[in-house]
């Protein structure tokens, strides 16, 4: 395996090569809870995790609230959370360095995204 960084100022991720030999490679990561704090008529809602606030879309999971925890994948929630695991989770990847302490309320904003 290896650290990779994307050309973003993201954070590198682990690469693990499929074969020695080959040019494809596989990655994997990190889904760290994310609590719902505003919910749109639109099926956008506002969620905030250790890196603070963003947009996210509510279409692929049914029944979410205000205060739900929720793993985030490329913009869309994919799974509801108990309040209790995702708070071991955040705690087990603070722990780890993984994560950081909660982000304050709009820690981060985007100009492009808008929760109508």
């Amino acid at each position: 395996m290896r650290p990779v960084t994307a050309q973003s100022d993201a954070a590198p991720r682990w690469v693990l090569p499929l074969h020695p030999d080959s040019l494809f490679q596989c990655s994997m990561c990190l889904c760290v809870p994310e609590r719902i704090e505003e919910i749109a008529p639109n099926g956008t809602a506002r969620a905030r995790g250790p890196e603070g606030e963003r947009i996210i879309s509510l279409a692929l999971l049914e029944g979410v609230s205000v205060g739900d925890y929720v793993t985030v994948q490329s913009g869309f929630a994919i799974r509801r959370h108990e309040a209790a695991e995702a708070e071991k989770v955040l705690a087990l990847l603070r722990e780890a360095g993984l994560a950081s302490q909660p982000a304050p309320k709009n820690a981060r904003e985007s100009t492009d995204e808008v929760l109508p």
